[in-house]
């Protein structure tokens, strides 16, 4: 949960700028900032997301090589399915709005893989997330009503 913490509070420091999003700030106020300052923010923010995505996605992969019969979650605190489905929601924003870009060169978001992001990449994201809220909806059944609600 710590990892989860950190990334999801670079996002939340950089949410505003991301189009589209509950939390964006008005476009009036957008139109305000420099550029240059609401791309960068978009680039940390979006990238924060696929850095924790991916770091996920890799403690998933790790769970599902346990034997078969023992548990294969991930364990954390009820707020996890909250952060699985909130960065779902960016990385669908981050595919509309064509966010990819080298996360190394535009963001000063340690990577969590230094790999290319594109369409595939962050689809592929989305898919682990809702593997991962799949399998938390095994032993917290209500995870099944947020999915469905948002």
């Amino acid at each position: 949960m710590l990892h989860t913490w950190i990334y999801q509070l670079h996002y939340d420091l950089n949410r505003f700028s991301i189009p589209g999003h509950r939390e964006s700030a008005t476009w009036e106020l957008l139109n305000l900032l420099p550029p240059e300052f609401v791309q960068e923010c978009q680039y940390q923010a979006v990238a924060s997301e696929i850095t924790l995505a991916r770091f996920w996605e890799s403690c998933h992969r790790l769970i599902k090589r346990q034997p078969r019969g023992l548990v294969q979650i991930m364990a954390a605190d009820s707020s996890m399915p909250v952060c699985m489905i909130q960065n779902i929601k960016i990385l669908l924003i981050a595919r509309q709005h064509r966010f990819f870009f080298d996360i190394r060169s535009l963001s000063t978001i340690p990577a969590f893989r230094d790999e290319p992001v594109d369409d595939a990449v962050l689809a592929g994201l989305v898919g682990s997330n809702l593997a991962l809220l799949d399998e938390y909806q095994k032993v917290m059944p209500k995870v099944g009503d947020m999915v469905s609600s948002k």
